[in-house]
């Protein structure tokens, strides 16, 4: 072993044996520019739109029809043999919908119907979906709409809705459905079904049949959540719309009109898709630019040039209908409110204008054009690398679809151009080498070495962002069940947890990040490492951009950075993305595994104001900091006054203190405690430890975090934010109907259990203030929490603030032993409570309390004083209208109380009003403290800030806050074993170790443990996840897919031990 490990150790000496490249980066002489926009352009290409981007779960919902597509009953299937035909007979739905499905009963009674299979199937979860369908026919009974199983059957939601039907008339039905529980998997349909004998038609028509899960911010007609979230966490900031050929469509008579995607669904006629499918019109021109409105992306219009794929050129003479149109769709978009086309904008619910600042004539056609509105910069479908002229002051469109080489070979491309130019669609999807499109065969995914050469492109533009606007990456959506273009940054498939983050994705979102907003002048050479540098004038942070693509002997580059007037000793945080040896290796949707991995260290300048750091051949770095310049502290000096700078460091100081008082500052004992005090106390014991230096780092990293919302925040503010407010006033209407106040919730919680079960044993430990664990206290009585003492504190921290504490070593028989009698009680009261751990539980006593006659309150008390009685230990509870409540009450009146809430609206949100935000299960020190840091301490204050939330903290946050506001959580209790189970896990924490062999026993019992603990779920596993925490308080977690499913010791070793193995190479030779 030792001589493997030497022999690993020279073989990565030799490795980062290479020249170190210095660079010395100027304060000034660089480009002043708006900011590098780093973007996406997206078009109706692999479903990625109807079937993707766009939330219907519908296909063919409209039975439509356009050049080249005849209208058909494509993915509709009857329900109990019933005829299904398409009809054209009657008056229309309207006349851009003119075929609907007719629906033809042989029987006189039982249900009938018909069902949809989806996009390639449906995502079921316990979620309110809306709906809605029109019937034309003479019915006066109940629709059923609702979602089942594809393979068993089974349904797991449904709705009721009164037929309003009429003979001769079209009538619209809405709906909403929640499903009581989640589908095991997307293989779902949905159906409706009615009364064959409440018919008075022989038959029903039906027409525009929809369904949408709930929506990117709540938005009617809307985006796909996961899908949008997935975009929006890349930072994007220019949108190109609607697309490359799309736009152009087949024909000169075929061509994407937007006029046909706006205004109500059912006067959208269909477009001819020219990727080989119809698309619906349903993701019309409104729904981008509102997406592009919740992303915060500006927009570049492109605009029919009457060329289209076929070749079609229209003639001069012909061309001013299209002139007229673009003019048309502009004043849409940006023209005020009482112009003609802005007053169409307003009616559909958009009164304010859209800002519009680029015109693109076209799509890959190569018109050169000037812009005639000095507000709009008028964009070329074209470069002046395609051969013509581009007359001033008008832009180009480059756009390179290629092999990583040909990036690097283009490296200086623009660096001497003067005509501006957007990179209008980029991506690698060629290997070197390769035969590009002379075979037309893309690569299978988005792959490492691909995305590395993408971004040494990225690179080099933003060193020009002075002529670049921007980069798009296109295009940028692939559905995993149809697709025409392999390259895509997102794949997806109806099943959310397929949506993959591609190679691509991680080096966009890692560059996109930290604009730049001036670039900075430097003095080293480029090859292999490509970098530029620069600062943010909104954050005032010094950025660095690197990639360094095929270095010699593929060694690591070390790199001296040095940024003129830098401070010694400043901080900064280094990213560092690197992918596996294999550079063809890819992200793969069907594994899940993410092969991209991802390293934050903080550097510090040394004496000469240089960053010193390696870099791996193929990788691409990161490099950001914000303290204060060697320039300024001269400033500071000069003046006398080193108030900022001290406010600074004891502001940073103080968040960590806060920090290190750990997640269970909120336990009961502790609000007669001097906090401060014993942060400081500590702080003091724990400094120079290296837990203390994990910790720091982590609290920089979280400070930096929360400069971004801050900065986010300070945008966000300065724009009109009424459709946020809208939206969030919406979605709370919504979870307010959800409101359950007819359950009576119970929480119930031992106090101090281990310590109190220690104490029947030991009587004179009663006014003794005495711990459970060691090196971490698993808990404190109440005599040791007076001094500050709590759980998941250190064993030494804790002798610090109470030197006269006594530890005791845990005894998990025994407690468990305790645990069983308590839940004994219980189940006289819920026998389907709800064990939440050892010594906690939630219990459903509405049914006990009717059948006893009893108050909520007069039965809990008498099931503590029974609990008292029979086991010698006390509980707490809380009784509220839910789980959350119920919880957040037991920690009330400890120990040995109980507090109550009444289920009453008012009542609940009095309640919530002033409670501090840290005491809401879920929130922890991290959220609280970037709660805190934009105005929000109490539950009450999340109302005001409701229009931030949202794109500030992504929409799961965002809801679980309104719920939060409102007092809302689960009313439903149940034993743990019956909630779906997605992992199965062991952990254990040991004394320090480093000896191979040692560490190989200590994974092979983990082993076994899982084992035992998979035996008794009764499951198999297919994801295999190692996680280690280092002597540093490091934490390491990699998984591997394993080729089948299992769950017995020797495997779950025999797959593990690489990892550990390779973890450990990673920790000793970083």
């Amino acid at each position: 072993m030792a001589v493997m490990k030497q022999a690993a150790l020279f073989g990565l000496l030799a490795a980062t044996a290479a020249s170190a490249i210095h660079i010395s980066i100027d304060s000034k002489g660089g480009n002043v520019t708006g900011g590098f926009h780093y973007g996406l352009l997206h078009e109706d290409i692999d479903n990625s739109g109807d079937g993707g981007l766009y939330a219907e779960l519908i296909r063919n919902r409209a039975f439509q029809s356009s050049k080249g597509y005849e209208s058909s009953l494509d993915g509709w299937y009857p329900v109990n043999g019933e005829n299904l035909s398409l009809s054209t007979s009657g008056v229309p739905l309207s006349q851009a919908l003119s075929t609907s499905m007719n629906v033809a009963t042989g029987s006189t009674q039982g249900q009938v119907g018909f069902f949809n299979d989806g996009y390639w199937g449906m995502d079921v979860k316990v979620q309110t979906y809306h709906g809605s369908f029109w019937v034309r026919g003479d019915y006066s009974g109940y629709f059923t709409a609702s979602l089942q199983s594809n393979i068993t059957g089974e349904r797991f939601g449904l709705a009721r809705v009164k037929s309003q039907s009429r003979a001769h008339e079209w009538v619209e039905h809405e709906f909403t459905l929640t499903p009581t529980k989640n589908a095991p998997n997307s293989n779902n349909t949905f159906a409706i079904t009615f009364d064959a004998g409440a018919m008075k038609s022989a038959s029903l028509d039906f027409n525009l049949i929809s369904l949408f899960p709930p929506t990117f911010k709540g938005r009617k007609n809307g985006m796909r959540i996961d899908i949008v979230e997935a975009l929006e966490e890349f930072h994007p900031s220019l949108f190109r719309l609607p697309g490359g050929n799309m736009l152009e469509g087949s024909s000169n008579a075929s061509w994407w009109n937007w006029k046909d995607s706006i205004g109500p669904l059912k006067d959208r006629p269909a477009f001819a898709g020219v990727w080989g499918y119809q698309q619906t019109n349903g993701l019309g021109l409104l729904e981008y630019l509102e997406f592009a409105e919740d992303l915060g992306m500006d927009l570049v219009l492109a605009v029919y040039a009457g060329l289209s794929l076929n070749g079609d050129v229209t003639p001069k003479d012909q061309l001013q209908q299209f002139i007229d149109n673009a003019m048309d769709e502009i004043e849409f978009i940006r023209g005020p409110p009482d112009s003609k086309w802005g007053a169409v904008r307003a009616k559909l619910g958009h009164p304010e204008p859209w800002k519009l600042e680029y015109v693109e004539i076209g799509n890959e056609d190569w018109l050169a054009g000037a812009p005639s509105d000095p507000d709009i910069q008028v964009i070329s479908s074209g470069s002046v690398y395609d051969g013509y002229d581009i007359p001033s002051p008008g832009a180009g469109d480059y756009h390179l679809y290629a092999e990583p080489d040909r990036w690097i070979s283009e490296f200086g491309l623009f660096d001497n151009v003067e005509t501006p130019h957007l990179i209008g669609e980029m991506a690698s999807t060629f290997p070197n080498g390769g035969t590009g499109w002379g075979s037309g065969v893309l690569r299978p995914f988005p792959w490492w070495g691909g995305a590395v050469g993408e971004a040494v492109a990225l690179i080099s533009y933003e060193r020009n962002a002075d002529r670049i606007i921007g980069a798009l990456y296109a295009p940028i959506l692939r559905n995993m069940n149809r697709w025409q273009w392999s390259i895509t940054m997102l794949q997806f498939a109806a099943d959310p947890a397929m949506t993959t983050r591609s190679t691509s994705w991680y080096a966009w979102e890692l560059l996109a990040a930290h604009p730049i907003t001036e670039t900075l002048p430097a003095s080293a050479d480029i090859n292999p490492l490509y970098y530029v540098a620069g600062k943010n004038e909104k954050t005032q942070a010094h950025v660095f951009k690197a990639a360094v693509y095929n270095s010699t002997n593929g060694a690591s580059v070390p790199v001296s950075l040095t940024f003129d007037g830098m401070a010694v000793g400043t901080t900064a945080e280094l990213t560092v993305l690197t992918g596996p040896e294999d550079p063809y290796e890819v992200n793969n949707p069907f594994t899940g595994v993410n092969i991209v991995k991802t390293a934050k260290t903080t550097v510090k300048s040394d004496n000469n104001g240089t960053f010193s750091f390696s870099l791996p051949n193929l990788s691409i770095a990161l490099a950001f900091g914000v303290q204060p310049t060697r320039e300024l502290r001269n400033m500071t000096e000069e003046h006398d006054s080193t108030t900022e700078l001290e406010s600074a460091e004891s502001g940073q100081h103080q968040t960590l203190k806060y920090h290190l008082l750990g997640p269970s500052l909120t336990k009961a004992g502790q609000d007669s405690v001097d906090q401060s005090k014993v942060s400081e106390i500590i702080y003091n014991a724990s400094k120079g430890s290296k837990f203390f230096n994990r910790e720091e780092a982590k609290d920089k990293v979280l400070t930096q975090k929360i400069e971004q919302i801050l900065t986010k925040k300070r945008r966000l503010e300065k724009l009109d934010l009424t459709r946020e407010s809208r939206a969030a006033d919406q979605l709370i209407a919504e979870l307010e109907a959800s409101r359950d106040l007819t359950q009576r919730i119970v929480h119930i919680d031992c106090d101090a259990f281990y310590a109190a079960v220690e104490q029947l044993d030991r009587p004179e430990l009663r006014d003794v203030p005495f711990a459970v664990g060691g090196g971490v206290l698993t808990t404190c009585n109440y005599v040791a929490r007076k001094f500050g003492c709590r759980s998941g504190m250190a064993g030494f921290v804790a002798k610090k603030l109470c030197p006269e504490l006594l530890l005791i070593r845990p005894n998990f028989e025994k407690y468990a032993t305790k645990a069983h009698e308590v839940r004994d009680i219980l189940a006289n009261y819920d026998p389907r409570f709800e064990s939440a751990s050892i010594d906690e539980a939630y219990l459903n006593i509405t049914e006990y309390c009717t059948h006893h006659n009893m108050s909520a309150d007069e039965a809990v008390q008498q099931m503590r004083d029974e609990i008292h009685a029979k086991t010698k230990i006390t509980v707490s509870a809380g009784i509220a209208a839910n789980a959350k409540l119920a919880k957040i009450c037991s920690n009330f009146n400890k120990p040995n109380g109980q507090y109550s809430l009444p289920n009453d609206r008012e009542a609940i949100m009095t309640f919530m009003h002033d409670l501090s935000t840290r005491k809401v299960n879920g929130i922890g020190r991290v959220l609280e403290r970037e709660l805190q840091e934009i105005g929000i301490r109490t539950c009450g204050e999340i109302h005001p800030h409701r229009q931030l939330l949202r794109q500030l903290f992504g929409e799961k946050i965002y809801q679980f806050l309104l719920e939060c506001y409102l007092g809302l959580g689960r009313t439903q209790v149940q034993p743990a074993e019956e909630y779906e189970r997605k992992s199965v896990g062991t952990e254990s924490t040991f004394r320090d170790i480093s000896d191979a062999a040692e560490l190989r026993e200590k994974l092979r019992w983990t082993a076994r443990e899982l084992e035992k603990d998979m035996q008794k779920a009764e499951c198999k596993g297919r994801t295999l996840v190692l996680k280690v925490k280092l002597h540093t308080y490091e934490v390491f977690t990699r998984q591997v897919v394993l080729p089948r499913a299992m769950y017995q010791a020797d495997d779950l070793y025999q797959y593990s031990l690489p990892i550990l193995t390779k973890l450990q190479t990673e920790s000793e030779y970083p």
